[in-house]
């Protein structure tokens, strides 16, 4: 769908774990493709004690993107309004960004390595037992994530690509 919907030449700004298939798949350049040092114990697995190898991988394969990139990366995201958001995109040379309509559990490591507090952007249910159906109703601020994850139409950003579950904004 990268490949379909971007110009050849195109750079797409997404999380970090979006990297791999943006690259190899989509054969397209991204702004980060993995995580920065001062959130690696973020990565599944890396703080495991039954998974050892994550730290030895990550030692030694491994590259981290700067901590400033992925924080830069973290607040296009929890922006609240698209002109800031479209500032970081441009910095980095991102033309396009790509989100997945399940993405919302990516929003409290984004929060939190942009340096916000997460109870700003969202309270809390007070029975999570029974699950949260609408993560709408508990959404303290709108940010751009949150309204791309959701298909929303946004001020700077057309739409290139929207299947109901993999969403690709174009910078306008």
């Amino acid at each position: 769908m990268v490949a379909n919907n971007t110009e050849r030449d195109a750079t797409v700004l997404a999380w970090w774990d979006y990297a791999d298939g943006i690259e190899k798949i989509g054969h397209r350049r991204v702004v980060i493709a993995e995580a920065s040092r001062r959130i690696k114990n973020t990565v599944a697995g890396y703080a495991e004690p039954g998974k050892p190898w994550h730290k030895i991988e990550y030692a030694l394969w491994y590259p981290f993107e700067s901590d400033e990139k992925v924080r830069d990366v973290a607040g296009f995201f929890i922006s609240e309004n698209a002109t800031s958001a479209k500032e970081i995109a441009r910095k980095y040379g991102a033309n396009y960004v790509l989100v997945m309509s399940d993405d919302m559990g990516k929003y409290y490591p984004m929060v939190m390595t942009a340096g916000g507090n997460f109870s700003d952007y969202m309270r809390m249910p007070a029975n999570r037992s029974s699950g949260i159906s609408d993560i709408r109703s508990y959404l303290k601020k709108e940010t751009v994530f949150t309204r791309m994850v959701n298909g929303d139409n946004i001020d700077g950003f057309s739409k290139a690509f929207d299947n109901g579950q993999m969403r690709i904004y174009k910078l306008i």
